[in-house]
């Protein structure tokens, strides 16, 4: 087992690793599929993902992709969350759902089609 000094490290890495994205520069269409209008958000605030302890002990890492739609107070809704393991699937949703992104992105972004992209990375070092 790793001792408690690495997984404390890792749960730092958690955070760090957090891809930040600016809002791309990709063309949004109104009425496109998900696949059609992929942005990278930014949140206003770092998600605070916990590293699953068990995970760690493993050595077990993971990136998921999140794909979301954002209310006109800049909370996020209907995520769709794509992990190698539900136990960091769970860690990033619960993280993003605490964090607010720019409001106006609800008027800029195609409703109910998950268009807000974010990453997270769970890395072990």
């Amino acid at each position: 087992m790793r001792p408690v000094r690495a997984i404390a490290q890792a749960l730092a890495t958690a955070l760090l690793s957090t891809c930040m994205m600016a809002p791309g520069d990709a063309g949004l269409t109104v009425g496109k599929g998900a696949a059609d209008c992929r942005v990278d958000v930014t949140p206003l605030d770092l998600p605070q993902p916990s590293y699953p302890i068990a995970e760690a002990h493993e050595g077990y890492e993971d990136t998921c992709e999140m794909r979301f739609d954002i209310d006109y107070a800049g909370r996020p809704f209907n995520l769709d969350t794509r992990c190698t393991y539900a136990v960091f699937r769970d860690s990033a949703e619960a993280a993003v759902s605490r964090v607010r992104f720019d409001p106006g992105l609800a008027q800029k972004l195609s409703p109910g089609n998950q268009c807000a992209a974010y990453l997270i990375a769970y890395r072990l070092e």
